[in-house]
């Protein structure tokens, strides 16, 4: 049997394993209290947590943000192509319809020189049309022509009659300067002077021309100011026209079936 003192030694000795003191701030806690404190301290961080967030403003998620810049930064360049895109087509259509009208591609002409000479008096209007490029650059246009020659005196037969289509190609190459290449078919008779008789053969001549265009009031002439339809044009020509080898007039005596020839051309152009 333990006497009061040994039992009072046992007891202290477990009280002070249980309690076990820890020095904090020159204070002794015990475990309980140690417990409380940290307790205590995260409500207190959980309620400044609370009260940090309920004051700053809730931020705007990415993509919030870029459309409304978007839609902001520039709301006077995304007004007219969406408010009234009724209104750009109008304006659109118009300037089409005012360049289609001054670009001039279509042009009719007539030669001024041999209809008055004698033996020759041949008449031959032509229409043309701008195939690519523009008049006032290099561009290239097709050319249809009637040949009218109606029972003229001749230097082979005694009157010739001679009616031919012809087509071709005039290939501006800077400003007005251009070169032209022709085939024109047809029908020609008349009564030869050498043997005395009647022929009617069919007719091929080719015909090469070099020329300058000079312009008024169409694109790259004088006193065109980008508005005009109506444009006119001289454009003095030299070349020459020869016979493909298909024609029959009879004997010639020695001329030649190639002729050089002058033109100037008067026209219009729309």
């Amino acid at each position: 049997m333990l006497s009061a003192k040994p039992r009072q030694f046992a007891r202290n000795t477990v009280t002070a394993g249980r309690t076990r003191r820890l020095a904090l701030a020159g204070e002794t806690v015990t475990p309980g209290r140690m417990w409380h404190l940290v307790l205590a301290a995260a409500g207190a961080a959980c309620v400044l947590l609370a009260s940090t967030g309920s004051q700053a403003a809730p931020a705007e998620p990415p993509e919030h943000r870029a459309t409304e810049h978007s839609a902001t930064a520039h709301p006077a360049t995304a007004h007219p192509a969406t408010a009234h895109p009724a209104t750009a087509h109008p304006a659109t259509a118009q300037a089409e319809k005012t360049h289609a009208a001054s670009a001039h591609p279509w042009g009719a002409e007539v030669d001024l020189v041999q209809p008055f000479i004698p033996t020759v008096h041949i008449i031959k209007p032509k229409v043309t049309r701008t195939v690519w490029g523009g008049l006032g650059s290099a561009h290239g246009d097709v050319v249809a022509v009637v040949y009218v020659r109606p029972h003229i005196p001749h230097d082979v037969v005694e009157t010739i009659d001679e009616y031919m289509l012809g087509v071709g190609y005039r290939q501006y190459l800077w400003g007005g300067l251009h070169l032209e290449a022709l085939v024109e078919g047809g029908v020609a008779w008349g009564r030869n002077k050498v043997d005395g008789r009647d022929y009617t053969t069919p007719t091929l001549f080719g015909e090469v021309n070099v020329g300058y265009r000079l312009g008024f009031s169409e694109p790259g002439g004088f006193g065109f100011e980008g508005h005009e339809s109506l444009g006119f044009f001289v454009a003095p020509q030299l070349g020459t026209l020869f016979s493909l080898g298909v024609a029959d007039i009879g004997p010639r005596d020695g001329k030649p079936d190639w002729f050089l020839q002058g033109n100037l051309l008067v026209g219009t152009s729309f």
